[in-house]
């Protein structure tokens, strides 16, 4: 019928703790909650006040879900988290960081960190489904296989390592977009990326910008093809380098439209095979 413990103090689990009915429940107020051995269960929630949740070794398994809840830092050092959805709440402290090697997780559902940063180490691909907000810190993703947004994610800094990169039905929000891929496709209605950074792809770059402008810093490298569209002004300061490039600058129809402008003011726009600029308004060098 589950198992459930409430501890008026800091504790390390060593473990094995384990119920396949219901599930775990530990939650520690005040103090921190050491994870060192391992928990199990359909469903694990692991509840901290200000010293935070740190796993040291152990794996934390769930066939359902693991719910990491803390007013302090989340971090791991060793073990991993095996889940069919993790979901995250998070504030003060210096963020969460799950990057031990033994993570295994199939799905993000709801994850908020304030005021910190939220980066995930996944040993297989990943999808997002729910809302993911780190702003205005970073979020970092690192998955072995792809990568499939269909829920919300937000981010000062959002830098994606993955093999395919999709958002077929998600949002993204970035200040700055960074990453590595085999390739990334975010065609979508819902892009909302202030900058390109460093970003290198092998089969394929793809990004619609829906705000009004966007910024290419890059270096932005695919081996097939890169193709950008920006609502209003894209202004081109870095590298975009592929056999074939395509930059599109479409007018913005929001409060104070503006008509789509490409602006090159530095680095090189390289396609062996083809480079194709359209702008409804003007295309400039400058």
């Amino acid at each position: 019928n589950g198992f459930s413990l409430t501890n008026a103090q800091s504790l390390t689990v060593a473990g094995p703790v384990t119920d396949t009915n219901t599930g775990v429940t530990i939650s520690v107020n005040p103090g921190g909650l050491t994870l060192a051995g391992s928990i199990g269960g359909p469903i694990i929630d692991l509840v901290a006040g200000a010293g935070g949740i740190a796993q040291t070794g152990g794996s934390v398994s769930a066939g359902n879900t693991i719910s990491l809840r803390s007013t302090g830092s989340i971090s791991q050092s060793g073990g991993g988290l095996l889940a069919g959805t993790l979901n995250v709440y998070q504030t003060g402290g210096s963020g969460v960081s799950l990057t031990a090697a033994g993570n295994t997780i199939a799905n993000l559902g709801s994850v908020t960190t304030t005021p910190g940063n939220f980066s995930l180490v996944d040993q297989s691909g990943l999808s997002i489904s729910g809302f993911i907000s780190a702003a205005p810190g970073n979020v970092t993703l690192n998955a072995a296989g792809s990568l499939s947004i269909n829920g919300f994610l937000s981010g000062a800094g959002v830098d994606l390592i993955a093999g395919d990169i999709t958002a077929p039905t998600g949002s993204v929000h970035a200040t700055t977009l960074t990453g590595n891929a085999r390739s990334l496709n975010f065609s979508g209605s819902a892009v909302y990326v202030a900058t390109i950074g460093s970003f290198t792809t092998t089969n394929g770059f793809t990004l619609a910008d829906r705000p009004s402008g966007l910024t290419v810093s890059g270096p932005v490298i695919d081996n097939v093809g890169i193709t950008l569209t920006s609502h209003g002004t894209m202004t081109v300061s870095g590298t975009v380098d592929a056999p074939n490039v395509s930059l599109n600058a479409v007018a913005y129809q929001g409060t104070f439209a503006t008509a789509g402008v490409i602006s090159h003011t530095g680095g090189l726009i390289d396609g062996v095979t083809r480079v194709a600029l359209s702008a409804s308004g003007s295309i400039a060098q400058t």
